[in-house]
């Protein structure tokens, strides 16, 4: 049916029509930029934000952790599984070496819940902390800046950046992981000398994964720690900045709601891992 037969505009004048709107609300836009033309603080930071801000990755220093801590950010669900299943190696061997359920052993490997509870549950909670956490500690502060809670100039932004990275590169924040990691799997091998056990060096390969594992878990407590530590730096530096709280915000926060959303997996983390360490 012909359009102008039912009173309806061609698909000719449709067409320009629709031109002459883009055109309008081209030339709308370029009026309002050239009167109010943005400042350069803020092309810069919508330009150099995500790259300036992933500076605040706390998993820098140390190539152990911060492999450990990558993985667990881009893979979660992969690094708690593999945490998992190497929790479950010395089981595996025990089950070869028939120490696994022995009632002729004064503890065997099923028994032992020190085991269980350090290596196959506690440590893959500390991966998931660390890759929840930390890994969205960046965009935190994305939002935060977004919603225009922290009002800092570039050079504050600069100088705050560069303190954190002096201390994620410090030589004590980078060894002291490795030394508290090492003197546990040194302390742990006291275990291996016990007899009619489980974990008996001289009956049973199983117990010599004990040093191995106390060094994972005790190396990347410390890292985890430290970098707590570091966040709650950044975050009270920032707050000695200028700042603007919005308390007819709509979440309800005064535009702090990222922050609130970091606590919260923060304190989630940290009852799990109590009740494991219980």
């Amino acid at each position: 049916v012909d359009s102008r037969l039912c009173g309806y505009p061609s698909d000719r004048n449709i067409l320009r029509w629709l031109f002459i709107e883009i055109l309008a609300r081209y030339y709308k836009q370029a009026i309002v930029n050239s009167t109010n033309p943005p400042s350069s603080t803020s092309i810069s930071r919508s330009t150099h934000e995500p790259q300036e801000f992933g500076l605040f990755s706390l998993i820098h220093g140390g190539w152990l952790g911060y492999a450990l801590a990558g993985i667990a950010i881009r893979y979660p669900v992969r690094a708690v599984m593999l945490a998992a299943l190497a929790g479950c190696s010395a089981p595996l061997i025990a089950i070869i070496e028939g120490s696994f359920i022995n009632p002729d052993l004064t503890l065997d490997l099923f028994h032992d819940i020190g085991w269980w509870n350090q290596f196959t549950l506690a440590f893959p909670t500390l991966l998931f902390l660390s890759g929840a956490y930390f890994g969205a500690f960046p965009s935190m502060l994305r939002e935060l800046v977004g919603s225009g809670v922290l009002k800092a100039s570039d050079a504050q932004w600069k100088h705050l950046r560069a303190l954190v990275q002096a201390k994620l590169t410090s030589r004590s924040n980078i060894m002291l992981p490795y030394l508290i990691g090492i003197t546990g799997a040194i302390l742990s091998t006291s275990i291996l000398l016990g007899q009619g056990a489980c974990f008996s060096a001289d009956s049973y390969v199983a117990g010599w994964l004990i040093p191995l594992h106390v060094f994972l878990l005790y190396y990347f407590m410390t890292f985890l720690a430290l970098r707590l530590l570091i966040a709650f730096f950044v975050l009270k530096s920032l707050f000695r900045l200028p700042v603007n709280i919005q308390i007819f915000n709509v979440d309800a926060c005064g535009g702090l709601s990222s922050l609130a959303k970091q606590s919260s997996k923060l304190y989630a983390g940290f009852i799990a891992f109590g009740v494991i360490a219980a």
